[in-house]
Formats: C-alpha cells, structure tokens, sequence
C-alpha cells in the first residue's frame, strides 16, 4: 500500500516488555521533563494487569515524561504515593509495576478513562530533572510546587514488569 504509515511496536518511555528506553534525545541536564502521579479509581469495565492479565483495583500511576518524550513512561502503584512529599525523616520502598507509555495528555488529565475503566485523579506534578536513565535503572528528582523528591527506579532480575521504587523527600523549594 503507497502512503500507509507504518507504527512501531515499541513506544519511546517504557517499552512493552517492561524496559526503560533511554530518552529520546542525550539533552543537557539542564532540560526538565515532567512528572504526574495519578489516582486510578477503577470503574464497571475491567483494569487488567499487561502482564499478569488480572484485574487490579484503585492503585496510582507515576509517569516521567523527559523532555523532547512523546510518550510518558509509567508504573503502576500499589500504595499511597502522598506520603512520598511529606515525610523528609523517612524513605519509601515498593514494589511497582511497569505499565506501556501513556500518552502526554494523562501528565495533566483528570476524569473518566476510556471503556469504562473508572477515574483518574492528578495528585502530584511538576519538573523531572534526570540524574540517569538506563535501561534497567532511573534516577531522577520530582520537583513539586514546594517539595524535592529524589525517585529511584531499578528493574528487578528476570521479572521486567517489576521495579523496586524508592522515593525520599530531599527538602522545600523557597
């Protein structure tokens, strides 16, 4: 066929097999991205896991969004992230699941998801600054209105849906 376009498989941001890929561009460190935490609150039509192919109930998105990106790399998580931007004494580890890139439009989205997949609801967002971002490892700080968080992604050994989080609030922004 002349003119069809031809889609890739493999979106930029998390890959379907669970792998980060690298950003889109080496940009200067300079350049911020964009974060979002999302609530998911699930609605009559089925949320399924990608990979374990179950339905899974209210959870929160994280999607990282580094500049120049058309797709926002995301996870799936199990707990309560708000915490991460209020408790500078204590770190946070999880387990957490990667999902396929999410479109732009969820860095700032809230409402109903399309085939009656429920809610979604912004709770966090602002600035990504990178520290790095491999394959297997992210590193990166989620600049909050008022609050610097320091977020580490590692993918966990044979399983690429799963990656170890650990987020600690490294202080305010004046």
């Amino acid at each position: 066929m002349t003119g069809a376009r031809v889609r890739s498989k493999k979106a930029k941001g998390v890959a379907r097999s669970g792998r980060a890929n690298a950003p889109p561009h080496r940009s200067s460190s300079l350049a911020l991205g964009r974060f979002a935490i999302l609530r998911h609150t699930p609605g009559a039509g089925k949320v399924a896991s990608p990979y374990a192919g179950r339905s899974v109930g209210l959870h929160w998105d994280l999607l990282l969004a580094p500049a120049g990106s058309l797709r926002a790399a995301t996870w799936r998580i199990p707990t309560d992230p708000r915490r991460w931007f209020t408790n500078p004494r204590r770190a946070f580890s999880t387990l957490v699941e990667a999902l396929p890139p999410h479109r732009l439009l969820y860095l700032t989205y809230e409402g109903p998801v399309s085939g009656e997949r429920g809610l979604v609801k912004r709770i966090a967002g602002g600035k990504l600054r990178i520290v790095r971002w491999d394959l297997d490892a992210i590193e990166a700080d989620l600049l909050s209105t008022r609050r610097i968080v320091r977020l580490r992604l590692a993918q966990r050994c044979n399983q690429t849906n799963r990656w170890q989080l650990r987020v600690k609030l490294l202080g305010t922004l004046h």
